[in-house]
């Protein structure tokens, strides 16, 4: 794992114990984390920030990571790519 500068507790604290995997790896798990577990939330009112939130708190707790991201930019590609446009802006 990529030690990035960071002022995010979550990486400093997990960091050193988290497991590093393949982004598609984990972006197809956080995807079925999320359907198994929290589809209402995808049609709830503020979906956006709710979803955010599950995803990191799923990260931390798994102690997943992946090289070059911190929590907060790999929960917002995660998203992006889960329920964004993620393929217009590449």
């Amino acid at each position: 794992m990529v030690q990035n500068p960071t002022n995010n507790l979550n990486d400093i604290f997990w960091g050193q114990h988290s497991e590093d995997k393949p982004y598609e790896e984990l972006l197809e798990e956080v995807q079925k984390y999320i359907s198994d577990n929290h589809a209402k939330t995808v049609s709830a009112e503020n979906a956006d920030e709710l979803m955010k939130n599950i995803i990191r708190q799923y990260l931390i707790r798994q102690k997943y990571s992946v090289s070059g991201y911190d929590t907060n930019s790999l929960t917002d590609r995660l998203y992006e790519d889960m329920a964004g446009y993620s393929f217009l802006r590449k």
